[in-house]
């Protein structure tokens, strides 16, 4: 799967890294009439901050889909905690309703096939 999907990205990525390596001035102050002005600016290659924002997509994704999925891991963990308890419960309760005091079958008997 990796060779049908990952080496053709990998080989993209590899490419748009070399065709575009000039430097580009990033600058983070909205406010700023020029280049030279402006209080937070780095001059870096365009694949740089085409992979930063790759890498902070993924990473966000990331959060965001573990934030989501809170709940059912949270009852799944409910879920292991309670099932001996159930478990051990049924286990008295089959044995409780057995008049002689031996376990009740856990399934019914297999039907028998008639002669005819």
């Amino acid at each position: 799967m990796f060779l049908i999907v990952g080496l053709p990205i990998g080989i993209a990525l590899v490419v748009l890294a070399v065709a575009n390596r000039a430097p580009v001035t990033l600058i983070l102050d909205p406010f700023a009439g020029s280049p030279a002005e402006a209080a937070y600016s780095w001059s870096v290659p365009l694949y740089l901050i085409v992979f930063a924002t790759l890498v902070l997509g993924v990473i966000l994704g990331g959060v965001a889909s573990w934030w989501s999925t809170g709940r059912r891991r949270g009852a799944g963990k409910r879920g292991r905690v309670q099932a001996p308890v159930t478990q051990a419960e049924i286990e008295r309760l089959r044995t409780a309703a057995s008049p002689s005091g031996e376990a009740v079958p856990a399934a019914l008997p297999r039907p028998r096939r008639s002669a005819a």
